[in-house]
C-alpha cells in the first residue's frame, strides 16, 4: 500500500537540531507558523500536513490505515530526507500519533513534546463509546454546513477556554472555514479515532527518551491525563501553561514557545 505524499514546510537552518511538528484534527502546517518562526532561530523546523489534511496526498481507505501506520510513514519520511534524531512535537491528534511513533521507533527520536495529548482510552467500553461518538461527528462533517459543524465542534467542553477569547475564537473559525473539507476530515476522524487506536497506557514505562507534556491549566481533563502519564513515564517534564486551555500553542503561544525552548536546552 503506498504511503502518503506528505506536504512539508521547513524553516530554519538544516544544520540546527531538527524539530518535527504534527497538527491536530482539521489543522494543517499553518497552525504552527507562530511557533516555528521564533523557534527557527535555533532549530530546523519541519511541519507536516497529516493524511487527509492540507496538501498531503493520501489515497488510503480508513479501514486499512490507522495511527500506527501513519506513525511508521512519518518516520520513513524523516529517514528518506536524512532528518536524523528529530524532536517530535504533536498537538492533540498529532500528539497521539507522535506518541505512537516514539513508542514504535524509540531509537529514531531524540525527544517528544506532547501538547494536550493522551495515550488512548483504558477500557473497551470507553473505546467503543468513542468510536460511536466519532462516527456521529464524521457523519456530520460530511453533511452539515461548515458554520454549524465548527460552531458545535468548538462548543465541546474541552474547548471551553477558547470561547472566553472571542478574537482568538473568531480567528480560528475563519481559518478552519477557509480550508474545511468535511469528507476528508471524516476519514481522518474515523481512521485516527482515540477509540480505534491501541492504548499505550501500559507502554509508557518503556519510553526512555525525554518527554515533555504541555497542557493548559484551564483544560482540567488533559491536566489530569498528563498527571497520570507523568507517573508512568521514566523521563518526563510536565508543564502546565497558565491562562490556556486545550489549544495551548494558540491561546498562550509565547509561553508555549518558551516552554519548548527551555526543554530543548536541557536535552
Amino acid at each position: 500500500m503506498p504511503s502518503p505524499v506528505f506536504n512539508c514546510v521547513t524553516l530554519g537552518n538544516q544544520n540546527n537540531p531538527p524539530v518535527m511538528f504534527l497538527h491536530g484534527l482539521m489543522g494543517d502546517v499553518s497552525d504552527w507558523e507562530e511557533v516555528t518562526v521564533p523557534l527557527s532561530n535555533d532549530c530546523y523546523c519541519v511541519s507536516l500536513d497529516l493524511p487527509w489534511h492540507g496538501r498531503t496526498s493520501c489515497d488510503q481507505l480508513d479501514e486499512y490505515y490507522d495511527i500506527g501506520s501513519v506513525a511508521d510513514d512519518i518516520v520513513q519520511y524523516g529517514k528518506d530526507r536524512d532528518i536524523e534524531r528529530p524532536i517530535l512535537v504533536g498537538y492533540s491528534m498529532g500528539g497521539r500519533i507522535a506518541l505512537h511513533a516514539v513508542h514504535k521507533h524509540p531509537d529514531y527520536f531524540t525527544a517528544v513534546i506532547l501538547e494536550s495529548a493522551s495515550p488512548g482510552l483504558k477500557t473497551q467500553k470507553e473505546q467503543a463509546e468513542r468510536v460511536d461518538s466519532d462516527q456521529l461527528w464524521a457523519e456530520r462533517m460530511r453533511v452539515d454546513s461548515v458554520a454549524q459543524l465548527l460552531a458545535d465542534w468548538y462548543k465541546q467542553q474541552v474547548f471551553s477556554s477558547l470561547l472566553e477569547n472571542k478574537q482568538l475564537y473568531q480567528q480560528l473559525i475563519k481559518r478552519r472555514s477557509e480550508s474545511f473539507d468535511g469528507a476528508l476530515y471524516a476519514l481522518a476522524l474515523r481512521a485516527f479515532s482515540t477509540g480505534r487506536q491501541i492504548s499505550l497506557w501500559s507502554g509508557l514505562s518503556t519510553i526512555k527518551c525525554p518527554v515533555q507534556l504541555i497542557v493548559g491549566e484551564k483544560d482540567s481533563k488533559f491536566c489530569e491525563i498528563a498527571e497520570q502519564m507523568a507517573v508512568e513515564l521514566p523521563n518526563v517534564e510536565l508543564c502546565k501553561i497558565k491562562k490556556a486551555g486545550h489549544i495551548v500553542h494558540l491561546e498562550a503561544k509565547d509561553s508555549f514557545v518558551e516552554a519548548i525552548r527551555k526543554f530543548l536546552v536541557n536535552l
